[in-house]
């Protein structure tokens, strides 16, 4: 089991999803996406001074299939489109 306020373990965990849906992002996406960001979100609510939660889930993010990642765009930020493009 994962220790409490252990922030490491709980980015660890969720990279370690992240390495399993990139096996095959299109099947195993849904199923571990939002186990990842919620791991991702513990991680840095533990500890917000670690970067790694923030790094990964940036990456996460950025490595979305383009539907995901327009929905994401006007949930989150509705002009972060000007960064990168």
């Amino acid at each position: 089991s994962i220790q409490p306020k252990k922030s490491e373990i709980y980015a660890l965990k969720a990279h370690i999803l992240q390495i399993w849906m990139n096996a095959d992002p299109m099947v195993r996406g849904m199923q571990y996406n939002y186990k990842t960001m919620d791991l991702f979100n513990k991680a840095s609510q533990l500890n917000p001074e670690n970067p790694r939660p923030y790094l990964w889930k940036g990456v996460n993010i950025l490595n979305m299939p383009g539907s995901a990642c327009q929905l994401l765009d006007k949930i989150l930020c509705p002009h972060s489109l000007i960064f990168f493009y």
